[in-house]
């Protein structure tokens, strides 16, 4: 097939370097081998970034690394995705889908080159921070938690669900996004549907004042596919057969 046919817009052609992740156009080509298990690896030697303290551009090398199914990403539409996400200055992105997808490789991934270009990052799994906000409002060290959750550019929250929010959960991701709001990027990752979290949150009035101030403002990305840990397991089980 052509890359008409295919709909590649980028390929073999000059592009411009997307302002935000809104108006970048990610694109994929079929998997010729797709009932191989195979490793793909994508390198971006000539990302670029500007250092915060200088002004003057840092080079970063990055390498991606995933099992494809029955599509492919194509690659140059990859470079200009990231580079996207570095022009951005404020976001929010929402990581949906199964066990074993790869939400929390790709968060990570964007953590990553978020890290390259300056930008603070604080990653977190959800039930784990609950449990140490509320050692923290104990032992005295709460204010210095959560400045440290409110100040950072970009706050990784992996995990959402599956469990009910209590009262002083509630109240605490309350704060956390109330100041983070217009003033710093947030992604979610989650196994349950968007559908699902007004639920999880349980009262309804918080539920309503958190995810409008996340939610309506976040880019989506529903992940789909079988999971990659089984995956390798039964690329490393043939392996070990030949």
């Amino acid at each position: 097939m052509s890359e008409q046919e295919i709909g590649l817009s980028q390929l073999g052609q000059a592009s411009i370097a997307p302002n935000s992740p809104e108006v970048a156009v990610l694109e994929r080509v079929p998997n010729p081998h797709k009932d191989t298990a195979y490793l793909v690896r994508f390198t971006v030697p000539e990302f670029t970034s500007i250092c915060p303290v200088t002004g003057q551009p840092d080079f970063a090398h990055l390498v991606l690394d995933y099992v494809p199914d029955r599509w492919l990403v194509e690659s140059k539409s990859l470079k200009l995705y990231l580079t996207s996400f570095r022009n951005h200055g404020a976001f929010h992105l929402i990581l949906t889908g199964p066990c074993g997808v790869g939400k929390t490789w790709l968060a990570c991934a964007l953590a990553q080159a978020a890290c390259r270009t300056g930008v603070t990052v604080l990653y977190r799994r959800l039930p784990r921070l609950f449990d140490e906000l509320e050692l923290a409002h104990g032992d005295g060290r709460f204010p210095r938690l959560f400045r440290s959750l409110t100040k950072t550019q970009l706050l990784i929250l992996d995990d959402w669900g599956p469990d009910r929010l209590t009262a002083s959960q509630r109240r605490d991701l309350m704060e956390i996004v109330e100041d983070r709001y217009g003033a710093g990027s947030t992604l979610i990752t989650s196994q349950l549907p968007l559908s699902t979290w007004h639920d999880v949150i349980g009262e309804p009035t918080f539920a309503d004042a958190i995810l409008d101030r996340i939610v309506h403002n976040a880019y989506r990305l529903e992940l789909s596919g079988q999971s990659l840990r089984k995956t390798m397991a039964k690329t490393g089980d043939e392996n070990c057969q030949r």
